[in-house]
C-alpha cells in the first residue's frame, strides 16, 4: 500500500493539474472549441490501444514474474523487446493519424476537426515508448517513476497547451484546439525523456551492486550472480510469452476506445439530426466529454493506481501457490469506500462544482445542462472502484480475456442505448447509456473473479459503514455549504465544506471498521503474512 498509496498521490497530482487546465482552456477556447479538442481523442485513443493498450499490463505481469525469481536480465530484455515492437507500430498510428485526418473529421460531423489531428498524430509513438517504461517499473513495483512522469506530463501540457492555444486562437478556433493538442504532444515527449533517465540512473544503480567487492561478503551481488547464471531467454521467446499475456488486454482496452469513436460519429450526428446546430451539438458533446469527463475521471485515478498494484501482487501471489483472496477484498473494499464519498459530492454539488470552475465560459443554460449530466455520470465512480480491481485480478490470473469480452457486450449494450436514448432525451441519453455500460461491465467482471479467487466480500460491512458514512457526508456537506455561503466566496464555501464533510466520513468509516488502520499499513504485505 505504501507504493500504492504514493503512486495513487502522484496520480491524483497529475489528474487534478488536467482538471484544472481544462478550466482555462474551456475559459480560451469555449465550449465548441473544447468539444473540437475532445473529438479526437476517442480515435487517437484507439491508436494507443492498437501500438501498445495492452503491453504496459502485459510488460508488469512478464517482468513481475521475472524480478520475482532474480531472472533480471530477462525482465530488462522485456523491455528491450517491447520498446523495438511498440516504436514501430506507434510511428504506424501517428501516420495514420495524420494522413486520413480529413475523411475522420468529416465522418464524425464536423470537418474542422482535421487541423487537431495533425497537433495529436506524433503522440500516439511518444505515447507507445512511455508505455513500455512504466510497464516495466510497476513490474518491479516501483511506481516512483510512473507517477513522476505522470505530472511532469501533466504540468508540461497545461504550460504549453495554454501558451499555443491563446497564441493560435487568433486564427479560429479549430487552430486553437491545434495549439492544446500540439501541447498534449510535448508533454509526452517530456514524460518520455523522464523515464530514460529514470531507467538510465536504475541501471547505473544495478551495475554499482554487480560489481561489489566479494571481499565484503555482498550477499545481494552473490544472489545476482547466482539468479543470473542460467542462459537468459531468446528475445522472440519472450515477445511471445508478452503478446501472449497482452493479446486479450489490448483487445479489451479497444473497447472503450472504439466505443468512444462511436459516440463521436453517433452523439453529433444524432443531436444535428434532431434539429441542433453543428456548433450547438459540438458544444454538448464537448461538456460531457471534457468538464464533466474530467471530474468524473478525477476520483478514478485512485482506483486505477491502487489496481495497477493490483495486478502484479496477486499474480506473485498465484505463483507462489497462495491464496489472493483477502488482498484482493481488502483492495476492493478499500477502492469502493474511496470512491463513494467522490460520488456523492459530484452528485449533491454538480451544479455547484461546475459554477466555480466554468460559470465565465458556460452559459447558464450549459450549466444546467453540464449539471445533469455530471448528477449521472458520477455513478461511474463506483462502478468503476468495482470493475477495475477485478478486471486486474483476472488479468493476474491469466484470464484476460474475460474482462474484454465483458467489456464488448456492455460497449455494445451502450451503442445501442445512446442511439435509442438520445432520440427520446438528447444528450442526456447519451450519459444515462455510458453509466448503463459500466453497470452491467461491473457485474459480469465480479462474477467472474468470484469463479477464479475465493473472494467473500464483506457486504453487509461495505453497506453499514459506506451508508452511515455516505450520510454523514452528505447532510454535513450540505449544511456547511448552505452556512459557508452566507459569508465566504463561493469556491471557498465549496472547498471549505467539502473537506470537512470528507473528514466527517473518514472519521465514521473508521469507527465503523470499514477501513481499520491494520489493514491500510499491512496491505502491502499481505501475501508474505500469509
Amino acid at each position: 500500500m505504501k507504493g500504492g498509496a504514493f503512486f495513487a498521490l502522484l496520480c491524483l497530482i497529475a489528474k487534478g493539474i488536467g482538471a484544472l487546465y481544462r478550466i482555462p482552456l474551456t475559459n480560451i477556447m469555449g465550449a465548441e472549441g473544447i468539444g473540437l479538442y475532445q473529438m479526437v481523442f476517442p480515435l487517437y485513443s484507439v491508436l494507443l490501444t492498437v501500438s501498445g493498450g495492452g503491453l504496459p499490463s502485459a510488460i508488469s505481469k512478464t517482468v513481475s514474474s521475472f524480478h520475482a525469481s532474480g531472472r533480471e536480465e530477462n525482465a530488462r530484455r522485456t523491455l528491450y523487446i517491447s520498446l523495438a515492437v511498440l516504436t514501430a507500430a506507434g510511428a504506424v498510428g501517428s501516420a495514420l493519424l495524420f494522413f486520413f485526418r480529413g475523411r475522420i473529421a468529416a465522418l464524425q460531423g464536423n470537418p474542422d476537426a482535421a487541423i487537431a489531428y495533425v497537433g495529436i498524430a506524433p503522440a500516439v509513438v511518444l505515447v507507445s515508448v512511455i508505455s513500455c517504461f512504466r510497464g516495466y517499473f510497476q513490474g518491479k513495483l516501483d511506481m516512483l517513476p510512473s507517477g513522476i512522469s505522470q505530472v511532469v506530463e501533466q504540468v508540461v501540457k497545461m504550460i504549453a497547451g495554454l501558451f499555443l492555444c491563446s497564441r493560435l486562437l487568433k486564427y479560429g478556433v479549430p487552430y486553437a484546439a491545434l495549439g492544446a493538442l500540439l501541447g498534449v504532444s510535448i508533454s509526452e515527449l517530456a514524460a518520455c525523456m523522464v523515464l530514460v533517465v529514470q531507467y538510465a540512473f536504475d541501471a547505473r544503480r544495478r551495475r554499482k551492486r554487480t560489481f561489489v567487492s566479494l571481499g565484503s561478503f555482498a550477499l545481494e551481488a552473490a544472489s545476482d550472480f547466482t539468479a543470473e547464471r542460467s542462459e537468459p531467454m531468446r528475445y522472440r521467446t519472450i515477445l511471445r510469452r508478452v503478446i501472449a499475456v497482452a493479446l486479450p488486454v489490448t483487445l479489451g482496452s479497444l473497447v472503450l476506445p472504439l466505443s468512444s469513436v462511436i459516440d463521436s460519429i453517433l452523439v453529433i450526428n444524432l443531436l444535428t439530426a434532431l434539429g441542433e446546430s453543428v456548433p450547438i451539438a459540438t458544444k454538448y458533446y464537448g461538456i460531457l466529454n471534457g468538464p464533466v469527463g474530467s471530474l468524473v475521471n478525477m476520483p478514478v485515478v485512485i482506483t486505477t493506481s491502487l489496481s495497477v498494484m493490483l495486478l502484479p501482487k496477486v499474480a506473485r501471489l498465484r505463483a507462489a501457490k497462495k491464496d489472493a483472496g483477502e488482498c484482493v477484498e481488502r483492495f476492493m473494499r478499500i477502492c469502493f469506500l474511496i470512491a463513494l464519498p467522490c460520488a456523492l459530492a459530484l452528485t449533491l454539488f454538480s451544479r455547484d462544482i461546475l459554477g466555480v470552475l466554468y460559470r465565465r465560459t458556460l452559459s447558464p443554460e450549459l450549466l444546467g445542462v453540464g449539471s445533469a449530466l455530471l448528477q449521472i455520470s458520477s455513478l461511474t465512480v463506483l462502478y468503476m472502484s468495482i470493475l477495475l480491481p477485478a478486471s486486474s485480478v483476472l488479468q493476474g490470473c491469466d484470464k484476460a480475456y474475460k474482462p474484454a469480452l465483458n467489456l464488448l457486450f456492455g460497449a455494445s449494450v451502450k451503442a445501442v442505448l445512446t442511439i435509442v436514448l438520445i432520440r427520446i432525451s438528447g444528450i442526456i441519453g447519451a450519459s444515462v447509456a455510458t453509466v448503463s455500460c459500466f453497470a452491467l461491465t461491473c457485474i459480469l467482471d465480479v462474477i467472474a473473479m468470484k469463479k477464479v479467487v475465493d473472494v467473500r466480500l464483506k457486504i453487509l460491512r461495505i453497506a453499514l459503514s459506506g451508508g452511515l458514512g455516505g450520510a454523514a457526508f452528505a447532510s454535513v456537506g450540505k449544511l456547511l455549504a448552505r452556512l459557508f455561503s452566507g459569508f465566504l466566496p463561493a469556491p471557498v464555501a465549496l472547498v471549505a465544506a467539502l473537506v470537512i464533510a470528507a473528514l466527517v466520513y473518514a472519521a465514521v468509516i473508521f469507527l465503523t471498521r470499514g477501513i481499520e488502520k491494520s489493514e491500510v499499513l499491512s496491505l502491502s504485505g499481505g501475501e508474505k503474512k500469509r
